[in-house]
């Protein structure tokens, strides 16, 4: 754990993983004011989503795919809400130094 302090306020953020940032993804990310990826993350589901419940759908209706394939998106979000688990706090650190907040 460490500490980020700047004039009266401290920070504290984890080492390595971050569980609230697998399951939350894009949610932890904006509440944590990391906007740019948390954007990104949020505007990643808007295709996947529809991929999923349009194109995905009418495939595998019309016996063009078999149903597994219906595991493609679902593993594809999987990936980024690890990534984020993984990467979120470090990127939450690069932040607050870049604002000004200090380690001790």
């Amino acid at each position: 754990m460490a500490n980020y302090k700047r004039e009266h306020r401290v920070v504290n953020v984890g080492n390595g993983f971050t569980f609230f940032g697998l399951v939350f993804a894009w949610g932890w990310l904006l509440s944590r004011g990391l906007w740019i990826k948390g954007l990104f993350v949020l505007l990643t589901y808007i295709p996947v989503y529809f991929f999923h419940s349009v194109v995905m759908a009418y495939l595998i209706d019309a016996k063009k795919l078999p149903e597994f394939y219906l595991l493609i998106p679902t593993l594809l979000l999987l990936l980024i809400h690890l990534y984020v688990g993984f990467k979120g706090n470090q990127w939450l650190k690069a932040s607050l130094v870049h604002k000004g907040y200090e380690s001790d």
